[in-house]
């Protein structure tokens, strides 16, 4: 499971990336068992394919409504945690074309020991 301050750590990291003086309104769904195609979280080598496989852990589905998305309304966020440990923030991919959703996800942000 996610850590108890789950929400907090995410707040923190979305008000650093959105560049929010904290005034940004959340809104959390409960965590749930997820997986993710582990090449998210692999650094990308140039020449080097990436491993197949998932990476299991715990989905926190996030809207947020922040200075710059006030017009457009709450926007959608999934944090990820492995390990009880936060893992990184996704974007929905608007454009889809893999199976097994394998490109479902972009990546926002990945904590820097899991940075690519």
């Amino acid at each position: 499971m996610p850590p108890a301050d789950h929400q907090e750590q995410v707040r923190a990291v979305m008000n650093h990336i959105l560049k929010d003086d904290g005034s940004a309104r959340y809104r959390f769904a409960a965590p749930v068992r997820s997986r993710l195609p582990r090449y998210l979280f692999d650094p990308d080598v140039p020449g080097k394919p990436h491993r197949f496989g998932y990476v299991h852990g715990w989905r926190v589905d996030l809207w947020v409504t922040a200075k710059c998305t006030y017009e457009r309304g709450e926007r959608p966020y999934m944090a990820f945690f492995r390990e009880g440990q936060f893992a990184g923030i996704f974007t929905e991919n608007r454009v889809q074309s893999e199976p097994m959703e394998l490109d479902k996800w972009c990546v926002l942000h990945l904590p820097v020991a899991g940075a690519r």
